[in-house]
């Protein structure tokens, strides 16, 4: 795969949301769909927003706000997902912000 030079620095950045990739799926406080592309996009904490594929493959990560979020609800982009618990009792409804 070729990178920019830009690419290639911030792959280095500890900082970069895309750390926590992998822990922030497993444990996620939002979970979405994107409509179009059917990926899934897991919010972690500070709105560390990271997107898989439908086949789970990791696809990037950034940051976003819950201001953000909300609006790419409204335009239709992103769906909420709701989460259940292990009963298969939902944890919160479609679109709401816990």
């Amino acid at each position: 795969m070729r990178r920019t030079a830009h690419g290639k620095h911030r792959r280095q950045d500890p900082d970069r949301p895309s750390a926590y990739a992998q822990q922030d799926r497993l444990h996620p406080q939002e979970v979405y769909i994107d409509n179009k592309t059917g990926y899934l996009i897991y919010v972690g904490p500070h709105g560390r927003t990271h997107i898989f594929t439908a086949e789970g493959e990791y696809h990037t990560s950034f940051t976003t706000t819950r201001r953000n979020r909300l609006l790419r609800i409204t335009k239709g982009k992103w769906t909420r997902q709701v989460e259940e618990d292990k009963n298969g009792n939902s944890k919160g409804s479609g679109n709401n912000f816990c």
